[in-house]
């Protein structure tokens, strides 16, 4: 049995194209950003489709037809088992369904607006010192000098 499938490509929708370098900061091209958005709220990136509308990407985020298989983003990158693998598909940002969901509500009021508010003194304070460390070389790596340390 054949079967021809009819579903739509986003590829031939006609959706205005966004060509910027990967490097490019959000500055560099919110003309062109912006542009798109007034055409349609889906562009085609240098990537793949990028949703340019908040209504959209939360409807998005939320449909749990749209979740990443775990891992995929290492696996993108060519790490497909080891302790990072491992790591990474099991955290938080790894997991979907009722794992994520658990995990979520443990967390979750340790990241409000008011929690975190109040951790910003012991943040700049912390941080401040992990630069100033590195401050006279004028130059650092900064996963090694600052991210790696900071708790």
């Amino acid at each position: 049995m054949t079967m021809n499938s009819t579903a739509p490509n986003v590829l031939d929708a006609g959706l205005p194209t966004l060509s910027y370098g990967l490097t490019a900061s959000p500055l560099d091209i919110l003309d062109d950003v912006r542009a798109a958005q007034a055409r349609a709220p889906i562009a085609i990136g240098p990537l793949g489709p990028e949703i340019l509308s908040y209504e959209l990407a939360r409807d998005f985020l939320r449909d749990e037809r749209f979740r990443l298989p775990p891992g995929i983003t290492l696996a993108a990158q060519g790490i497909t088992s080891g302790p990072l693998y491992d790591k990474m598909a099991n955290s938080l940002l790894g997991l979907n369904g009722a794992p994520h969901t658990r995990l979520r509500k443990l967390v979750s009021k340790a990241f409000t607006p008011r929690a975190t508010a109040c951790l910003q003194d012991t943040i700049r304070e912390v941080m401040n010192e992990l630069i100033d460390r590195v401050l006279d070389a004028g130059r650092c790596d900064v996963v090694t000098a600052i991210a790696r340390p900071y708790p």
